[in-house]
């Protein structure tokens, strides 16, 4: 029995407006026109949907939005795991797509602590854990800055990312946590004893002093734990 949802109500009206009759043999190159696939892939509960419009030959997979994301890009950013692994296993998807912030599926997925979306990207073996966007930010930067440590120790572990990326304003993982007064990361961070302690960025501000600049002082106690801090450094700007 065919769905009677209104999404699917609304792909069988386009359907029967553009070519005339609902003939299963589909031509559905329009549903690039009309954005319908990332709005499916982004909504996440129209699974058998999807699936059924992406056994066509005729759909583009990878059809971008006016922001150059595609399906799996907005399924990774909502941790859609179900929906990923659909396009996934098409084998027709480009896991590297970038939008126009360079930013990829993985970027998306990592930013927002989608544990499971990462672990099926990286399974692809396809992915680039040190893609950068526009802002010179990575996956793990993403993750880091938002506090995701199971994403962060994934990455680490499974991707064997940079720990020492920096981003367009020379933030590493360590200052980015710490400034933002993620305590797991910079804790986890801190344990892989490969993070530069002292690293700065581009106004002269290290993690310790952005940390203490926040008021985040659990962050602060855990990096004078470390004893490699002098606490009479300046910044840029004194």
């Amino acid at each position: 029995m065919p769905s009677t949802s209104p999404l699917y109500s609304l792909w069988e009206g386009y359907y029967r407006k553009e070519n005339k009759r609902p003939d299963y043999g589909r031509d559905f190159t329009f549903l690039q026109r009309r954005g319908i696939l990332s709005h499916l892939a982004e909504k996440g509960d129209q699974v058998i949907i999807l699936a059924f419009l992406l056994s066509s030959d005729t759909v583009n997979i990878d059809s971008k939005d006016k922001t150059g994301r595609t399906p799996l890009s907005r399924a990774a950013e909502k941790g859609y795991k179900a929906v990923v692994k659909l396009l996934l296993e098409t084998n027709r998807v480009d896991v590297e797509a970038k939008d126009t912030s360079g930013r990829t599926p993985l970027s998306w997925a990592a930013e927002n602590g989608h544990k499971a979306v990462v672990k099926l990207l990286l399974e692809t073996n396809r992915v680039d854990v040190e893609a950068e966007d526009t802002s010179g930010r990575t996956p793990l930067s993403w993750a880091a800055q938002n506090g995701h440590k199971a994403v962060v120790k994934l990455l680490l572990e499974m991707g064997r990312a940079n720990i020492e990326v920096k981003d367009n304003f020379g933030g590493t993982l360590l200052l980015s946590a710490a400034q933002n007064g993620h305590v797991a990361v910079v804790k986890l961070l801190l344990e892989t004893g490969r993070a530069n302690v002292e690293a700065r960025d581009n106004f002269g501000g290290m993690p310790l002093s952005r940390a203490a600049q926040n008021g985040h002082e659990a962050v602060v106690k855990l990096l004078l734990e470390t004893g490699r801090f002098n606490v009479e450094a300046k910044d840029n700007f004194g």
